[in-house]
């Protein structure tokens, strides 16, 4: 079995060389630590990472938890994170807490245990008291998504919700709108929350009185899009556009309508949130409001890569903004479906 003496032998270069290509983040340049790679491959060289993580203190390992991982939003979250972690050679281990505050919790405490350098943490829940002193997350950087927990870390990169939902509700208002159904996420969930604030501040602004519109609360899922669509076409109602919480939800709405043979955007408009891969692809393609998916996992890795770097690093808070994306599913308001 070669070593790491054999590694060094084989490149022609020092045992601390091949050891800072191996650890992750080591100051190497790229052609010798591509002639080491080629020699690592060469001999078929194969690094005790448990040996390496108790001499330098470091797992090489980060700890991503995420909603759900299943879903396409965190998906393609994970996958910025994870394009970034590629650079700097480190490996992710990720779970889903499916929005629970136990799980969370537990899920943070298992990667703590299994010392990895750092968490990135999509939050639903503000921890508790009691979980913060169980947990101690001092001894571990952390940087939160979703919201901002101050008493787990300072650190929290945000996508600013409320101004998504103002743009989404504004969008319609300008094709006329005003008789508007709104499907928002549970109120449980913060970035429902802010999106349905914002979304009431652009009507208000647009002096559309509360009597036009109505919000009705649900998962973040397609079923809940398509119940509540179907429940529609079944009233007598004078809706003219439906917002949806997210893209999924909109899916939903989509199919629903579809089916009942209900044209989009002509006798309805339909707006969704997130821009999910399959939001071009639906049909019509949706318009939607664009949440920064691959940035906001870049910007939350350098974000923990700078507190790992400094244990003196001062909090910060980023917030990232949305924007709107037109596609083909919002046109000119109609007096009714």
């Amino acid at each position: 079995m070669a070593s790491i003496s054999d590694v060094a032998k084989k490149a022609g270069v020092s045992k601390s060389t091949v050891s800072r290509v191996l650890n992750p983040g080591g100051s190497v340049s790229s052609k010798t630590r591509a002639i080491v790679e080629q020699a690592i491959a060469e001999l078929n060289f194969h690094p005790n990472g448990f040996a390496q993580g108790l001499k330098s203190n470091k797992s090489g390992m980060i700890g991503v938890v995420m909603v759900d991982i299943s879903s396409p939003y965190y998906a393609m979250l994970l996958g910025g994170i994870q394009s970034r972690l590629n650079r700097d050679q480190h490996s992710i281990l990720t779970t889903s807490s499916f929005g629970k505050q136990e799980k969370e919790a537990n899920a943070i405490q298992t990667f703590k245990s299994r010392q990895c350098d750092g968490l990135i943490v999509y939050l639903e829940n503000q921890p508790d008291p009691a979980t913060i002193k169980r947990l101690n997350y001092s001894q571990t950087p952390v940087v939160t998504l979703g919201l901002s927990a101050p008493t787990l870390s300072p650190n929290s990169v945000l996508v600013d919700n409320e101004y998504g939902g103002y743009l989404a509700a504004q969008h319609l208002i300008q094709y006329g709108h005003k008789n508007i159904l709104m499907l928002a996420g549970l109120p449980r969930y913060p970035d429902a929350i802010k999106r349905k604030a914002g979304f009431i501040k652009a009507m208000q602004d647009a002096g559309i009185d509360e009597t036009h519109y109505q919000i009705i609360h649900g998962e973040f899922s397609e079923e809940f899009g398509y119940q509540e669509t179907q429940k529609l076409l079944r009233s007598n109602c004078d809706y003219t556009a439906i917002c949806a919480g997210d893209d999924d939800i909109a899916a939903g709405v989509l199919l629903a309508l579809r089916q009942a043979r209900v044209k989009v955007p002509q006798d309805i408009s339909v707006i969704g949130y997130d821009d999910n891969f399959h939001a071009k692809h639906t049909y019509p393609a949706l318009t939607t409001v664009r949440q920064p998916i691959d940035s906001l996992g870049v910007t939350a890795t350098d974000l923990l890569f700078e507190i790992m770097a400094d244990p003196h690093h001062l909090g910060k808070d980023i917030i990232l903004k949305p924007e709107l994306v037109e596609r083909d599913s919002v046109g000119p308001a109609v007096d009714c479906i």
